[in-house]
């Protein structure tokens, strides 16, 4: 691929993050050339033992292609893997 050359960083417009005593989070956030990132999560019992807990987490980030358009990727990451 041939050099990119400079770029300037793309500014952070806002975001957001929140973590719970529970281990429950999310977080957001968006950026100046419109990208914008989602994920939340919390704990879950995924086996049968006590100690089967794990986190299952979902989100979603999309970006604008440099033709224009709008591309949009939503995921889950839990027991039956990440989809």
């Amino acid at each position: 691929a041939a050099p990119q050359g400079d770029k300037k960083p793309i500014e952070i417009v806002s975001s957001n993050s929140e973590m719970n005593a529970d281990g429950s989070y999310s977080f957001d956030f968006e950026s100046a050339d419109g990208t914008k990132v989602s994920e939340s999560g919390n704990q879950k019992q995924v086996g049968p033992k006590p100690e089967d807990i794990g986190t299952v987490s979902k989100g979603s980030y999309s970006f604008t292609t440099p033709d224009g358009v709008v591309l949009t990727v939503n995921w889950v990451a839990d027991e039956n893997g990440f989809q």
